[in-house]
């Protein structure tokens, strides 16, 4: 050992040190240098390693704690007079304790999906190491969880009871038969104590044990939806292992989301109604606050028996220690070590808890070494590390609660405040940057929650309308649920504001929609790429995120095929069980016949062909009808039920032939063949075929014509006729090459450059895409060489004609194409990098028409708001807008809207300039018609009849004649009304409200 000092030390107590192990290795080697230096005293080597407290110096040496971190550790060594090599080989030994510390954790005996989860960590995190005079309470917690049939117990207690402690001991050291999945509400840690981070803890655990990858959830409601699914499967797994899963959540009153303002259900609303079978569910907290609003009057909550825990002397020990330690930072410290500590309490304080030692670092300006010193020795018993999700490093909180309101009491609004200063110069740094890769983990839920807290609205506002800032949140947190919260959080505190500010409302609305409208892109077909590569609970928790319908529908209905011959026929009847319910549930309509339709589909590819009959015949119209019985025909056809198959086939023509619409008996008749087909019946496949050709030659508009001839080509290749098929493949061709209206005649070659493909002839087919002028036309017809590719086992080039492709959505859905084939074959892994990169493809998507029609409609709003200035400003950012967009009649709808904008302003120069810039003719003369009867009101008679004029001519040059009478009938109506002799006077007041000729812009988040 070093050179002997001397010391009025005592021998250290070893009645806590463990029988053996490399705990007790490193505090015997401690002893031996203590004794071997004079057994220096606790308070001088407290005072060596800078720390106040010298009862923590104690603890580590009698076995009741380890030092924080290998720091701490060499710091201890050196106090008691280790050098050198002595050093050296202390930190090994403690290495090996820390190590040995978390093998305990997650232990051989342990579940081995504790290796998979890392909320476990933060766990072990508050779990002391030893339990102190609780063996009474965790014998009848065991006993509780296994026998008995209560499925809640709440454990009560009053500060300084040692409830967390208790509980994360348990979570930790659960019976061998008993799954312990847990959350712990921490108020002193703001990432840490509402129901968004709730689910994301579970999430994490219960995924781990049904070993589901998670999906990029968008909101969250669909994070929650997801959290209740896993929880019923994380149950029935532990039954099926002979084990039983309990749900173990501590400090409920520490819930800060459910507080006014916020826009979040409580976390007690979030704990399950009626538990799954094999589910028992622990809460402890103190008595008050009561149970939240939320919470239903029949929840078990609201009766389930009560546990009432002692004060713990250990615990109340603990913490006046630590209020002690608190009190000596207050009182000394602005004085001595230049402030640091109190610079570091306060910024603790004044963020909520989770800054971490890089956080600190930068807000401090003071190096690594004086933090780390500092964090491994003052703030011993007040301010601990804990692991977070959102960060690699261990983040900093109080101890204890108490402590924490104890420290923004002794701090004062004043310097906390200077305190918040500091840290909001610090975020604003970061979102100037455009929040790049390094940003710090704080800024994801802590900072937020720390400006909702202050009600800082101002500034709340500006992050949850910051689209660089919802790009980021999307790649740390995988999805956007973060973003969306944030939104409603802000949306909430401006609606409960006695004079809200309605511009920023209408501006959070806008981005909430923009965010819900990137989930919209996801392919139909990627869900059942994620069944088919084994993750059906991600597969379907992204279909379910597919905000359109009809492609949510489609999506679902692939996914439940998957499903069904993944060999999980359960599975994909209760999946869709579960889609009729939601169904059901909204008015009848014409779009609820629609949604049932699709419904019944999903039951036939589930394999449910009784329910999907029976609810077929309750449809109404044979659009609806003829769709079901095509997809049971496939069903039964794979079944073997071949005299069904050709019934229901039967009984689905006669349908079809009772539609009048010749486009749509060719489509339903092609799908009808391509089902005989893919269930090996070729002769009814090339029957029913030859039936739709005949009907495609009656079919008046030619780009439907060579769309149908191409539908039907991929038919025949199925069936073998490779010749028919070619030569159908030319007719069509030919037919699309008739066509004068260039939209139309993109529309028809992108159909037909996609049949050839499937007829094999790439070739020609990637000439003809490439002639292809319309950039969306033409993305269109490379997906579809990419997908003939594929199914060639051309794979190679697919995936470089699917990686070319210029527009995103059309990429997407080339990727997802491929991915499926990859999943087919069984490449799981090279189709898993296919879906992901489609899906980060669709969610990146920024649509310029979405942006213009949202911006009209926000204008719209502020204009009758009266917020006309305002109004102008987000009508120009439209127009701006609306000129990048390529597609005609979708440009031509924005300037409509915006003309009518323009108009409703006041702004009659420049919306009469925007009507007269409209290419499209029918759009032309609707917003010219609508800008003449607002001049007209106004008074301005003379430029309204020459707006009306312009109008009529736009609406003589539409070639589609009822369209044409439509415009000249709504320009002689105009016309009349200039007639009549009670026309208003020149002093008459612009109209609060015009005809709108504009899409529809409501919204179900408005002000």
């Amino acid at each position: 050992m070093g050179s002997r000092r001397n010391g009025r030390g005592r021998q250290i107590d070893r009645q806590a040190w463990p029988a053996s192990g490399t705990r007790r290795d490193w505090l015997v080697y401690c002893d031996e240098v203590h004794r071997a230096n004079g057994m220096p005293s606790l308070s001088a080597l407290a005072a060596s390693m800078n720390m106040t407290s010298r009862t923590r110096i104690g603890e580590m040496l009698r076995g009741l704690a380890l030092p924080a971190d290998t720091e701490q550790a060499r710091a201890l060594l050196e106090a008691m007079g280790a050098v050198g090599d002595e050093v050296g080989r202390g930190v090994r030994l403690y290495d090996a304790a820390h190590a040995e510390r978390g093998q305990q954790i997650l232990g051989a005996d342990r579940p081995g999906w504790w290796l998979r989860s890392g909320y476990v960590e933060q766990v072990g995190d508050i779990a002391p190491l030893r339990l102190l005079d609780r063996d009474d309470e965790l014998a009848e917690l065991a006993t509780w969880c296994t026998g008995g049939d209560e499925a809640y117990v709440w454990w009560r207690g009053g500060p300084r009871a040692g409830k967390s402690a208790l509980m994360a001991w348990f979570a930790l050291h659960p019976p061998p038969d008993v799954w312990v999945v847990s959350f712990f509400v921490t108020a002193r840690l703001s990432s840490q104590a509402d129901s968004v981070a709730f689910t994301d803890g579970l999430l994490d655990q219960l995924s781990a044990i049904t070993n589901t990858q998670l999906p990029p959830l968008p909101s969250p409601p669909a994070r929650d939806r997801l959290r209740r699914q896993l929880l019923g499967e994380a149950a029935a797994r532990a039954v099926k292992a002979g084990r039983r899963l309990v749900l173990l959540v501590d400090g409920l009153d520490e819930d800060c989301g459910s507080q006014p303002g916020l826009g979040l259900s409580s976390i007690a609303a979030c704990l399950p109604k009626r538990p799954p079978p094999g589910l028992r569910v622990i809460v402890a907290g103190r008595p008050d606050p009561p149970i939240p609003a939320d919470v239903d009057a029949d929840h078990p909550l609201q009766s389930c028996r009560i546990r009432w825990l002692t004060v713990s002397s250990h615990a109340t020990r603990v913490t006046e220690l630590a209020q002690r330690e608190l009190d000596e930072v207050l009182a000394t410290d602005r004085v001595r070590h230049d402030g640091l500590s109190y610079q570091v309490l306060g910024l603790v304080t004044a963020s909520g808890g989770g800054l971490d030692r890089r956080d600190l670092q930068q807000l401090t300006g003071r190096p690594a070494f004086e933090i780390d010193r500092l964090l491994g020795g003052v703030f011993g018993r007040t301010v601990a590390g804990r692991a977070d999700p959102h960060t690699t490093g261990r983040v900093f909180m109080f101890t204890h609660e108490t402590l924490r309101v104890q420290a923004v009491d002794r701090l004062g609004e004043g310097s906390l405040a200077s305190f918040a200063d500091r840290l909001q110069t610090w975020a604003a740094g970061y979102q100037q940057r455009g929040w790049p890769v390094e940003t710090p983990g704080y800024l994801v839920r802590g900072y937020p929650r720390m400006l909702s807290d202050a009600n800082d609205i101002d500034r709340l506002v500006a992050l949850a309308a910051d689209p660089a800032r919802h790009d980021w949140m999307l790649n740390t947190t995988g999805g956007d649920a973060a973003a969306l919260a944030e939104i409603s959080t802000a949306h909430t505190i401006i609606c409960m504001q006695r004079s809200p500010n309605l511009f920023d409302a209408l501006r959070l609305a806008w981005y909430r929609d923009q965010l819900l409208h990137r989930n919209g892109h996801i392919p139909t077909q990627l869900p059942a790429v994620w069944a088919i590569s084994g993750q059906p609970i991600r597969a379907e928790a992204l279909a379910r995120s597919i905000t359109d319908p009809d492609s949510q529908a489609e999506a679902l209905i692939g996914l439940i095929k998957a499903l069904a011959a993944a060999g999980e026929p359960d599975r994909a009847v209760m999946l869709a069980t579960s889609v009729e319910h939601a169904v059901r549930s909204v008015p009848d309509s014409r779009g609820w016949e629609r949604s049932l339709s699709s419904v019944a589909r999903m039951f036939a590819a589930a394999g449910d062909a009784d329910r999907a009959r029976q609810i077929a015949r309750s449809l109404k119209y044979a659009q609806d009808q003829a769709p079901v019985l095509t997809a049971l025909v496939s069903t039964y056809a794979a079944a073997g039920k071949i005299d069904w198959a050709v019934a229901v086939a039967n009984e689905a023509q006669r349908l079809t032939r009772s539609i009048m619409d010749l486009s749509w008996q060719a489509w339903a008749l092609s799908n009808l063949a391509e089902a005989f087909a893919g269930g090996g019946l070729t002769d009814h496949a090339v029957t029913v075929a030859t039936t739709a050709e005949q009907i495609v030659r009656s079919i008046a508009e030619p780009h439907f014509q060579a769309r149908a001839q191409s539908d039907l080509v991929k038919v025949l290749v199925t069936v073998g006729q490779t010749d028919h098929a070619v030569a159908l493949a030319t007719a069509a061709e030919h037919t699309a090459w008739s066509i004068v209206e260039p939209g139309k005649q993109a529309f028809a070659l992108a159909h037909v450059a996609s049949a050839y493909a499937a007829a094999g002839l790439t070739d020609h087919a990637e000439q003809l895409a490439q002639s292809i002028t319309d950039p969306a036309w033409q993305a269109y017809a490379l997906t579809g060489m990419a997908t003939a590719n594929a199914a060639a086992g051309e794979i190679n080039r697919a995936e470089q004609i699917a990686r070319s492709i210029a527009e995103p959505r059309q990429r997407a859905q080339a990727l997802a194409s491929l991915a499926r084939a990859f999943a087919a074959a069984g490449q799981t892994d090279r189709a898993v990098t296919l879906a992901t990169a489609a899906e980060h493809t669709a969610r990146s998507i920024t649509e310029p028409d979405t942006q213009a029609l949202s911006l009209i409609c926000l204008a719209r709003a502020l204009f009758i708001a009266g917020e006309t200035g305002r109004a102008v400003t987000a009508a120009t950012a439209a127009e701006h807008t609306a000129r990048s967009i390529t597609t005609p009649h979708v440009q031509a709808e924005a300037l409509t809207g915006l003309a009518w904008t323009f108009a409703a302003a006041g702004q009659t120069d420049r919306a009469e300039q925007t009507a007269r810039s409209i290419t499209q003719p029918d759009a032309q003369a609707s917003s010219l018609i609508c800008l003449a009867r607002a001049l007209f009101t106004a008074g301005e008679t003379g430029r309204a009849v020459t707006l009306a004029a312009a109008a009529e001519h736009a609406a003589r040059s539409i070639t589609e004649p009822e369209a044409q009478a439509q415009a000249l009938a709504d320009v002689i109506k105009v016309l009349v009304a200039m007639a009549r002799p009670t026309a208003p006077s020149p002093s008459s007041p612009p109209p609060n409200t015009l005809p709108d000729p504009s899409p529809n812009c409501t919204s179900s988040y408005g002000p």
